[in-house]
């Protein structure tokens, strides 16, 4: 019996070395990779229809980590770093951006049918939670066909400020919510604003006086003469909330490039004057 053993035992040490050591070791560098779809088909199509609604009032992002987003103050190093794994390892599914300054708006969640179950349900109270501690609101879409852009502007203007109205460039009609509100009263009729004259152009010294020897750059200022220095044209007041406004460029639209005075309180106040150019 103990020389069967025995033999058994051998039998079992000699398999597991032929085993082992005829597998090829993976080498450094040779590992396999491949290809995963970075959005699902219905995602696609809601970032399609969210894009087509807010237009110009925001940037779309897609898919940020929550630790982008938010970080957790706390002393305690163990929670700090257990709650800084658990932002690491979740994310929402778009974040609208204010398109001027970046500046987080809101974020939006699109809900398909795993989260109806409970582990998921845990992980949105969290998610919803953490946004709200960091004061950035969240808006939930259950997955479906079709989106109608009045029915997605109407949820997000109710969380986003200054989003009273829908732009012209969106395309998309007024949601009847909102054309079914109670008038605000009219504010006090306001004349035309007449344009900001523009400062008149001034000679600008050489760009390259200051890469000049000593004795060359002397000889080129007296070339040019004497060069005054810039003057920048003076803001206006906005006339609707008497702050001072900004000269703006803007890089799309129906003007690209050309500049016009804004509220420096934007995006809550959208009063703009012309600038005028001389």
């Amino acid at each position: 019996m103990t020389i069967v053993l025995g033999l058994l035992l051998c039998f079992f040490i000699l398999y597991a070395v032929l085993r082992f050591t005829s597998e090829p070791m993976t080498k450094p560098g040779t590992a396999a990779y491949r290809r995963e779809q970075f959005m699902s088909d219905a995602e696609v199509r809601f970032y399609k229809a969210l894009q087509g609604t807010v237009g110009a009032r925001a940037c779309i992002f897609v898919k940020p980590r929550l630790n982008d987003l938010v970080s957790i103050v706390d002393a305690n190093r163990s929670n700090w770093q257990t709650v800084s794994n658990k932002l690491r390892m979740k994310h929402v599914d778009f974040l609208l951006c204010d398109p001027v300054t970046l500046t987080p708006l809101c974020a939006v969640e699109l809900d398909d049918g795993t989260h109806a179950r409970g582990d998921r349900q845990a992980r949105d109270k969290f998610v919803n939670e953490t946004l709200a501690a960091a004061g950035i609101p969240i808006e939930h879409f259950a997955v479906r066909s079709a989106y109608p852009a009045a029915e997605i502007f109407q949820k997000l203007a109710q969380i986003i400020p200054g989003w009273a109205a829908p732009q012209a460039d969106a395309g998309k009609p007024v949601p009847q919510a909102e054309a079914a509100a109670p008038a605000k009263p009219a504010l006090p009729a306001k004349s035309p604003a007449a344009p900001v004259p523009a400062a008149p152009p001034q000679p600008k010294a050489h760009k390259d006086l200051k890469y000049m020897p000593p004795a060359m750059r002397a000889a080129m200022a007296a070339k040019l003469g004497p060069v005054a220095p810039a003057v920048e044209p003076t803001p206006p007041v906005c006339p609707h909330c008497n702050k001072p406004m900004v000269l703006r460029t803007p890089s799309r639209g129906d003007a690209p490039g050309s500049k016009f005075w804004g509220c420096i309180n934007y995006p809550t106040c959208h009063e703009t004057l012309p600038f005028a150019q001389e």
